[in-house]
């Protein structure tokens, strides 16, 4: 791990969690030496808050804590919060978001060796509007209706409203792996257009289409068809036989599939989800089978 350690652009993590101590505490050490900048939703009572913090190595950043609970913006803000603290307080190649539901399918070594053999290439699940899955207006009501979340409920104004120009009205998952570049451009738009920033705050799951938005509106420089890579995506998530609102949990009966999807020829899969508190065994499995066979790749 020595050589590793002493790359100075290694990537950084922005982790956002809420629950899962012991689970968390596993991805934190499965992600070493990489800095890691850790966000703790401030709905999260002290207890469990004590719990997912204690220990922690002095790698882990803690970030201030924000009421990032479910479907609110300030999921997204704690997002760019992790950008623009690791982008500051490190010199790294390149900024992964990452959940506490997650964990990697390769070790260390093999993640950065993936992202240093591409360094201006990032990696997101993302495509423009309209996309199939997600509804009968295929995810423009995402953006045309101010709404927000109440109790796990989706609350919309039923008042279609204009969408900004130049946004190219874009979804994807929540999770990526953006180079340096495209992470500061995300921050550098928002700061030149706060009307931007108070768009999406009233958007419907901004996780999921702030940054894709941006990065795909080709006024604001991101060049995604040259410089970004939208499928296969980077991590392995398992949505059902139908759409459904969350992914599936993942058991050792998933391993096949981790296994064929870490070791895809073009992208492989470096991290997975969901992960359950309890799921040491799948754990224990992709460790001593999946992360010891990506290092001799």
């Amino acid at each position: 791990m020595s050589a590793i350690e002493d790359r100075p652009c290694l990537p950084a993590v922005v982790l956002i969690a809420h629950d899962k101590p012991r689970h968390l505490h596993r991805l934190v050490v499965a992600l070493a030496p990489l800095p890691i900048f850790l966000h703790i939703d401030a709905n999260t009572d002290e207890s469990l808050f004590t719990a997912l913090t204690a220990n922690l190595p002095a790698r882990v950043r803690l970030l201030p804590r924000l009421p990032a609970g479910w479907g609110r913006f300030q999921v997204v803000e704690a997002e760019l919060l992790g950008y623009r603290t690791a982008l500051t307080e490190t010199k790294a190649s390149h900024v992964i978001l990452a959940t506490g539901a997650d964990y990697p399918l390769a070790n260390v070594e093999r993640i950065v060796e993936q992202l240093a053999a591409e360094p201006t290439r990032s990696y997101a699940e993302i495509e423009p509007l309209p996309i199939q899955e997600w509804g009968v207006l295929r995810g423009y009501d995402r953006l045309l209706f101010r709404q927000r979340a109440w109790r796990r409920r989706r609350l919309a104004l039923p008042i279609p409203r204009r969408i900004p120009r130049p946004l190219r009205p874009s979804g994807g998952a929540q999770t990526k792996i953006l180079t340096r570049r495209h992470a500061q451009l995300v921050l550098d738009v928002l700061d030149d257009r706060p009307q931007l920033l108070r768009f999406f705050r009233s958007c419907w799951t901004p996780d999921e289409v702030m940054i894709p938005t941006l990065l795909l509106t080709e006024e604001f420089g991101a060049k995604w068809s040259e410089e970004g890579s939208s499928s296969p995506h980077p991590w392995y998530i398992d949505w059902g036989a139908t759409p459904a609102k969350n992914p599936r949990w993942l058991g050792l009966g998933d391993l096949n599939a981790l296994r064929a999807a870490a070791l895809r020829p073009d992208v492989p899969a470096l991290f997975a989800r969901k992960f359950a508190e309890d799921s040491d065994d799948l754990v224990a499995a992709i460790d001593a089978e999946l992360r010891l066979l990506t290092r001799s790749r």
